[in-house]
């Protein structure tokens, strides 16, 4: 019965009912898009996690060369020493890259001269001194621990002991000597570096035996040191059957893997499950796995010997063997930066035998969470000393994750807005049908039904219209959520894709996020109908408060008479008519006049009507200025806020020219511009590339000082240039040793700014000489010695004049910067010339002398008295004339056509140079430093999606305001419209009077506005994309709407009864 009575008091209010059913179908239907969307971007969110990793890599760029910018042994030491476990304390890190490294004891594994491995090169040896002649030592090789060939003797030259090494030996000739370290052969000739000697005439050859055989003797009296020998031969012999091993806490952090030197060819990587329990696994090279013959799934027995120095460098800390132990191999993996790889690899457990105190935090690589890892760069950053860099590479997560942002910030804004709206309409909803219904329930309570009964009946009225309209809605919002949620999705992911290959921002391959938003439709819509619910009964129980208050009163109940009251002698007298409405009346009265008396004269009829337009505009002044002046602000902000959107997208067309992009090639590892031998097929690309705009060139060659150039004869020169062709072949190796390990280098650049040193890093600090002039290190070779040198090719006399020319022009410019430490250490100032030996060591040894002037000085980042001169100087170097001679060159380029970057990408591809972080990029990849061409897109693209949003919503908001603005101008006019169609103006002339009223009142605001806007234009004032087809297009669209506004005003009031409205204020 209860249930009847609802359905029929709905039915019975069909107004009210379809209203508030319309509105609440709206506010479920755009609640539900809203939750929606914030699902399907959660859910989107969440699958970018599973595909996306963030890494931070903390880099030391202060290494001993500029070329030293990524994974080295100095590297390595800084990181440790610069404490990276404090990096690592942050809810933000995942993982990092820790390493502890030691041997492994191999069974069946045999000295293989396969694996070339450095400590197989070693030995525990006895010698006899030949002859001593100075620093040169000649012996013979008297037993071995190891042999390094069938022979039993060989003669050999004793290097010095390293400079590292404190102290050295002085050798006798005819005298027997114990050794350690390591036999080289060089050019078929054997050279011996110890690393400690002890003089052993007092050993007979028995106790030599067991020395070298490592045998228990019962009278070890003779070599007090003999135990320590004994060990020094054990590990040896044991090193002979071992392989370096290294356990991981995270191996695909480790640089080797993560920057693409290293990847698994065959199997697998740990899984999470076996970092975490005692899984006896191992991961092997190609190189061991062969000469092994293993295979993926085979064990491999070994022994772990904890370790700091695996190879015993200089008497390092030996460790005791463990117990053997067989490992699953799970893995081969292959290495692109050496020929011969052959450490192993095994996760860290609990239980790994090798201990945490060795820890390596190389590189502090870390595994970031993708949300926060910006943040967490940006916090550590300002605690990093001088000299390091945190970089966050992600993939592209950033890329990917930004259109799911943006959607969601929209969802948000779209759930709160109509979430509030919601509130407002179900509470007001609420309110008013319970405040309908009081004369019912008084009826009710009065007939004798039950609280519980009228209740019923309150709570089934209003609950009818909620849940019709929370049905039609929520229907209708989940069918909306698939369709608008997947093309908003789509339309934001155009917009913000973006190729990252070679990327600077990226390491390894870019993934993307190639899955599509989805949408369980019933959840955001029951969602919404309980946010609306909840509303609604909010309403409810704000108007039963109000209804048990007027209860409490006794308000429903009294039927008492109510006693006509006296009247009050200070009682107001009835409503006079005020002096403003009598004007309006009587000028009313005689325009009326005026226009029945020219009813006869229809010529004159237009002129009078736009004369009583007139007058009626000039009577309600402060109605028209009030309108007029909102048309102006309308129209003028519509057509600003379309050319900030206009301007954005021209920005965006126009980025490309605007923000420069550079790229370099990298071999190290990591994305630092390092320098190298950059391969001629790449050269020659580049050079002819349509996409390069500019190649700035920097090459480098050994130096050492000779002197100043007025102080060096010309003989002098001579001999320091030929000095090396009259040396032994073993002095000739030390030179090298010498140069490799103890001379700076020279820098031939063509932009001291766009070396590595400096590009990497900031500009340095350089002061010039009294002049004040800079070095031009951009000097350009004229281009008819260029030809005459290409067209003389295969005539050698041609070519040395060319080569002649070349050098004539180069002598020219031979103007260099130096360290502060360099003028310091010679006792140099600027003005000095000063001659230096040029030295190029590839297969062969070329060595020349230059004269360079000192033009100023600079503040190095590294530790090196570097040299830097202009590009065209190494004309005068060997570099310079000696053909296919091994210079180490390398190139910065200017992209042009950054627009069409795809297409130098695939080219990129296809001549097989890889990206940093992918397999086999370890010989050469390219980086492209992108960085602020991608910000600025990103930046312009979230703009352009934000105002595209919310353009359709203000533009709807402003009409909706010229509407309302119109109308009520309209409604105010009511009466005096009553009183032209009381005095015979008909019904369309009055509703054309009022129209074109409102008409010239918008128009005026219009002009207004769109002079406003032109005098912006003029003075240049204005966004990018603020033009006059904006402003009027704007004004066009305000117009039309104050218009509808207007006619909705004239029609609403034509159709009520004149007497009514006149008596309105009766």
């Amino acid at each position: 019965m209860v249930g009847k009575n609802c359905v029929k008091y709905t039915v019975r209010t069909p107004g009210k009912t379809v209203l508030f059913i319309l509105l609440i179908t709206l506010t479920t239907c755009f609640l539900t898009l809203g939750l929606g969307l914030l699902q399907g971007s959660s859910e989107l969110l969440k699958k970018a996690d599973q595909i996306f990793n963030t890494v931070g890599m903390l880099e030391y760029v202060g290494g001993a060369y500029p070329d030293e910018t990524s994974f080295d042994e100095e590297t390595a030491d800084h990181i440790k020493e610069l404490n990276v476990s404090s990096f690592l304390e942050d809810d933000t890190v995942k993982g990092y890259a820790g390493i502890s490294t030691g041997l492994a004891g191999i069974e069946g594994l045999k000295p293989n001269v396969n694996f070339s491995m450095p400590y197989l090169e070693r030995s525990v040896i006895r010698f006899k001194v030949m002859y001593v002649d100075g620093e040169n030592v000649r012996a013979t090789l008297v037993r071995s621990a190891y042999y390094y060939d069938d022979k039993k003797e060989i003669n050999f030259d004793i290097l010095p002991a390293d400079a590292d090494q404190p102290g050295g030996f002085n050798y006798e000739q005819g005298h027997i000597y114990l050794a350690h370290g390591q036999m080289k052969r060089i050019s078929g000739s054997y050279y011996f570096q110890p690393m400690e000697v002890e003089f052993a005439d007092r050993i007979d050859e028995p106790e030599a035996s067991c020395i070298m055989d490592v045998t228990d003797t019962a009278d070890i009296t003779a070599l007090p040191s003999w135990p320590y020998w004994q060990q020094v031969v054990r590990f040896y012999e044991n090193a002979n059957r071992s392989l370096p091993v290294a356990a991981a806490d995270d191996l695909s952090l480790y640089p080797g893997f993560y920057l693409g030197e290293k990847t698994v060819k065959s199997g697998r990587m740990f899984t999470p499950e076996e970092y975490g329990e005692e899984g006896n696994v191992c991961i092997v090279s190609t190189n061991v796995a062969g000469v092994l013959k293993l295979e993926v799934g085979d064990t491999l027995t070994m022994d772990l010997i904890p370790s700091e120095d695996p190879l015993f460098f200089y008497g390092g800390c030996l460790g005791e063997a463990g117990k053997p132990e067989e490992y699953t191999i799970v893995g081969i993996y292959q290495s692109y930066r050496s020929d011969v790889e052959t450490c192993v690899y095994i996760p860290r457990t609990p239980l790994c035998p090798l201990p945490d105190t060795g820890i390596h935090y190389y590189m502090g690589t870390v595994r970031l969470d993708n949300r926060t890892a910006r943040e967490y760069q940006a916090e550590n950053t300002g605690r990093l000393p001088e000299k390091y860099k945190l970089s966050v590479f992600d993939q592209g997560y950033a890329q990917a994750a930004a259109p799911i942002l943006a959607l969601q910030r929209s969802a948000w804004i779209l759930t709160a807005v109509c979430a509030l709206c919601g509130l407002a309409v179900l509470a007001l909803f609420g309110g008013i049908s319970v405040g309908k219904q009081q004369e019912t329930m008084k009826i009710m309570l009065s007939l004798g039904s039950g609280r519980k009964k009228t209740w019923r009946y309150l709570v089934g009225c209003t609950g009818i219209t909620a849940f019709t309209g929370c049905l039609f809605g929520g229907g209708l919002g989940a069918w909306l959520s698939e369709k608008l949620a997947r093309q908003a999705y789509a339309e934001a992911v155009a917009r913000h894709s973006q190729d990252l290959r070679y990327s600077i921002q990226t390491i390894g391959e870019q993934r993307t996020l190639s899955e599509q938003i989805h949408i369980a439709g019933y959840i955001p819509a029951v969602s919404a109908a309980l946010i609306l619910a909840a509303a609604l009964v909010i309403g409810g129980v704000l108007a039963a408060l109000f209804i048990r208050r007027q209860e409490a009163s006794g308000g429903w109940f009294e039927n008492k008479k109510k006693k006509p009251s006296a009247p009050k002698m200070n009682a107001a007298p009835a409503a006079v008519p005020q002096p403003e409405e009598l004007s309006t009346a009587a000028a009313v009265l005689k325009q009326s006049s005026d226009y029945a008396a020219l009813s006869g004269k229809k010529s004159l009829r237009a002129g009078f009507f736009f004369k009583q337009i007139l007058r009626s505009m000039v009577r309600n002044k402060r109605h028209c200025m009030l309108a007029a002046l909102i048309a102006m602000v309308i129209t003028l902000f519509l057509a600003v806020y379309a050319g900030f959107l206009a301007s954005s997208q021209s920005r965006l067309d126009s980025v490309y020219e605007d923000v420069p992009v550079t790229a370099y090639f990298a071999t190290n590892g990591g994305t630092g511009y390092s320098m190298m031998f950059l391969p001629e097929f790449l050269k020659s690309y580049m050079d002819e590339s349509p996409f390069i705009l500019a190649t700035y060139k920097t090459g480098s060659l050994y130096y050492d000082y000779v002197g100043k150039s007025d102080e060096i004869t010309d003989a002098e020169r001579i001999d320091v240039a030929e000095a090396f062709y009259r040396m032994s072949p073993y002095a000739q190796e030390r030179r090298r040793a010498d140069v490799r390990k103890w001379s700076d280098k020279i820098y031939f650049t063509e932009d001291m700014a766009r070396a590595p040193e400096f590009f990497n890093n900031l500009l340095p600090e350089v002061s010039y000489g009294e002049d004040g002039e800079p070095v031009n290190f951009g000097i350009t070779v004229p281009a008819e010695l260029i030809e005459q040198r290409n067209a003389s090719t295969g005539n050698r006399s041609k070519m040395y004049e060319a080569a002649e020319k070349l050098q004539e022009f180069a002598a020219e410019h031979t103007e260099c910067l130096v360290t502060e430490n360099f003028l310091n250490t010679y006792g140099l100032k600027i003005g000095d010339s000063i001659c230096i030996e040029t030295i190029l060591l590839s297969d062969y040894y070329f060595s020349s002398v230059l004269d360079v002037k000192i033009a100023g000085t600079f503040l190095p980042l590294k530790g090196r008295d570097s040299i830097y001169v202009p590009y065209v100087t190494n004309l005068l170097t060997p570099a310079g004339y000696v053909p296919d001679a091994g210079y180490e060159m390398t190139a910065n380029y200017d992209l042009k056509q950054t627009g069409q970057l795809a297409e130098f990408r695939d080219e990129m591809e296809q001549m097989g140079v890889t990206p940093v972080g992918v397999a086999g990029s370890a010989r050469v990849s390219l980086v492209i430093n992108d960085t602020a061409l991608t910000d600025t897109i990103s930046s312009l693209n979230d703009q352009i999606t934000f105002m595209n949003t919310l353009y359709p919503a203000l533009i709807v908001l402003v009409l909706a305001v010229g509407f309302v603005v119109s109308y009520l101008t309209v409604r105010t006019r009511k009466a005096e419209l009553a009183l032209y169609r009381s005095m015979g103006n008909g019904r369309l002339y009055t509703s054309a009077m009022i129209l074109a009223e409102q008409i010239l009142q918008a128009f005026a605001g219009i002009l207004a506005g769109c002079a406003a806007a032109l005098i912006l234009i003029a003075a240049g004032l204005h966004p990018a994309g603020f033009t006059v087809s904006l402003v009027l297009e704007s004004a066009l669209r305000f117009l039309v709407c104050y218009l509808v506004g207007s006619a909705a005003a004239v029609f609403v009031i034509n159709r009520n009864n004149i007497m009514e409205i006149l008596m309105e204020k009766e």
